[in-house]
Protein backbone atom coordinates (compact mmCIF):
# COMPACT_ATOMS: atom_id res chain seq x y z
CA UNK A 1 0.00 0.00 0.00
CA UNK A 2 1.03 3.31 -1.12
CA UNK A 3 1.96 5.53 2.08
CA UNK A 4 1.89 8.72 0.44
CA UNK A 5 -1.54 8.18 -0.57
CA UNK A 6 -2.48 6.73 3.00
CA UNK A 7 -1.52 10.40 4.11
CA UNK A 8 -3.17 12.18 1.15
CA UNK A 9 -6.87 10.72 1.95
CA UNK A 10 -5.95 11.29 5.36
CA UNK A 11 -5.31 15.03 5.25
CA UNK A 12 -8.07 15.84 2.75
CA UNK A 13 -10.68 13.77 4.98
CA UNK A 14 -9.57 15.10 8.15
CA UNK A 15 -9.61 18.68 6.83
CA UNK A 16 -12.95 18.29 5.28
CA UNK A 17 -14.49 16.99 8.46
CA UNK A 18 -12.79 20.29 10.42
CA UNK A 19 -16.92 21.98 8.42
CA UNK A 20 -19.35 19.66 9.75
CA UNK A 21 -21.12 21.13 12.07
CA UNK A 22 -23.28 18.47 13.91
CA UNK A 23 -19.71 17.18 15.88
CA UNK A 24 -18.43 19.67 18.48
CA UNK A 25 -15.19 18.84 18.87
CA UNK A 26 -12.60 19.52 16.55
CA UNK A 27 -10.52 17.16 17.28
CA UNK A 28 -12.75 14.78 16.90
CA UNK A 29 -13.98 15.32 14.06
CA UNK A 30 -10.46 15.62 12.69
CA UNK A 31 -9.56 12.22 14.39
CA UNK A 32 -12.95 10.63 12.66
CA UNK A 33 -11.95 11.70 9.03
CA UNK A 34 -8.79 10.79 9.36
CA UNK A 35 -10.02 7.39 10.21
CA UNK A 36 -12.03 7.57 6.76
CA UNK A 37 -9.13 8.59 4.94
CA UNK A 38 -7.12 5.60 6.10
CA UNK A 39 -10.06 3.11 5.36
CA UNK A 40 -10.26 4.93 2.13
CA UNK A 41 -6.69 4.77 1.27
CA UNK A 42 -6.48 1.23 2.01
CA UNK A 43 -9.45 -0.45 0.47
CA UNK A 44 -8.52 1.74 -2.59
CA UNK A 45 -6.38 -1.04 -4.41
CA UNK A 46 -8.43 -3.17 -3.88
CA UNK A 47 -11.45 -1.63 -5.84
CA UNK A 48 -9.09 -0.15 -8.62
CA UNK A 49 -8.59 -4.55 -8.94
CA UNK A 50 -11.69 -5.23 -8.62
CA UNK A 51 -12.45 -3.17 -11.42
CA UNK A 52 -9.55 -3.46 -13.70
CA UNK A 53 -7.69 -0.61 -13.46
Amino acid sequence: MDPIAIVYYLAVCAALTVYSPRIKSTGLRMGIGAGVGMVAAGALPYLKTFAGF
